[in-house]
């Protein structure tokens, strides 16, 4: 899997509703992860691979100002699988809106998973479920830029 760096962005359709996940910065050797979806902006700052473990947390709904909650303990669940490539899975090669992909193709139970050592993040090129589909429609190594360009208010739990 690529290391995180800032600037990485993927771009993909989650059931047809658009998600973008971007690293826009860096905090004391961890990064600022934003996903932006069509009403609401969240970022966290996480250790690099660990996007379920947010040690701040930074909302943004539309037409809202933007809010960190402080003093709290959330947990942030993704609906995007996080997956490392193992030696394991089948490899393949796929095409997607964004282009050809050598992947390596997992399932577990009802669920498939096609990821890739080149694409940045979490690596998904695509998921799917009984419920959910995930396709990548684009991703860049750099260019990364929050969605939160106003000052940020605080709230306290």
């Amino acid at each position: 899997m690529l290391e995180w760096g800032t600037g990485q962005w993927v771009a993909y359709k989650v059931n047809g509703e658009p998600i973008k996940i971007s690293i826009v910065g860096e905090d004391s050797n961890m990064f600022w992860i934003e996903t932006v979806e069509p009403q609401i902006v969240v970022k966290v700052l996480v250790e690099a691979g660990k996007l379920n473990e947010p040690k701040r947390l930074i909302v943004k709904q539309v037409g809202e100002s933007a809010i960190e909650f402080q003093n709290t303990e959330f947990s942030a669940e993704s609906g995007l699988p996080v997956m490392k490539v193992e030696d394991f899975g089948k490899k393949e090669i796929i095409v997607l809106p964004c282009g050809k992909f050598k992947v390596v193709h997992l399932k577990e139970n009802a669920k498939d998973v096609w990821v890739s050592e080149d694409i940045p993040i979490l690596g998904i090129a695509k998921y799917k479920s009984e419920d959910t589909l995930v396709v990548l429609q684009d991703y860049g190594l750099k260019g990364a830029k929050s969605e939160i360009t106003e000052a940020v208010g605080n709230v306290s739990l």
